[in-house]
């Protein structure tokens, strides 16, 4: 690849991505939201754990939030104090979301690459009705993963399969908006769920008031 093509690759990137995040950040009303993801830190690459949580680490300090130790390290797990935020990783990049300590609500992320996520493989977790109103599988997929990420402990089900994602719409191309809950319980009236095609990705956030 040319110099010239790589560089009009990374600026049509970095188009797409601040096209992107003035979306989420309009669409889940929050202001202070941000996500960032690179191939670097996918989880094909050595360290890719460690090197995603260093970049979370510096987005904090960026906006002078402060960041717990603990969740420094890789496979850490949230508390309830902790500020709100999400890492995911998949074979073809990583990534993460975050929000200002003091909005008081509890985010999940979730990204894959588009052409991994299969019909097959989203009916093991999935009602066939909800595979059929999904957008794709992909779509699907990211939604529950997402879902079941920002749910508090005391809610958190055992299994994705036990989250149910209905009520999609379609807000433009490429970026969809669902409704989550329980199975056989009230869906979360007051949490906003999106989905969002970057690039060969498929990106899910969750936002749930805490």
């Amino acid at each position: 690849m040319s110099g010239h093509r790589a560089l009009s690759l990374l600026t049509g990137m970095l188009c797409l991505f601040d096209q992107t995040l003035a979306s989420l950040k309009t669409y889940l009303g929050d202001a202070n939201f941000f996500f960032e993801v690179n191939f670097a830190w996918s989880s094909r690459h050595e360290g890719h754990r460690q090197a995603v949580r260093n970049e979370v680490l510096r987005a904090f300090q960026l906006r002078g939030w402060s960041l717990p130790h603990h969740l420094l390290e890789p496979g850490s797990l949230p508390s309830v104090d902790d500020p709100p935020m999400s890492v995911s990783h998949c074979p073809l990049a990583g990534g993460f979301a975050l929000t200002a300590p003091s909005t008081n609500v509890s985010i999940g992320f979730d990204l894959e690459a588009t052409e991994r996520v299969t019909a097959p493989i989203v009916s093991r977790i999935s009602e066939p009705d909800e595979l059929a109103t999904a957008p794709d599988p992909a779509s699907l997929w990211v939604a529950k993963e997402a879902t079941f990420k920002a749910l508090p402990r005391s809610i958190q089900p055992l299994v994705t399969s036990q989250i149910e994602i209905v009520g999609w719409l379609t807000l433009a191309q490429n970026f969809y908006r669902f409704n989550a809950g329980l199975k056989g319980s009230q869906h979360f009236g007051n949490a906003h769920g999106l989905v969002v095609d970057f690039d060969s990705l498929k990106m899910g956030f969750f936002v749930y008031p805490t």
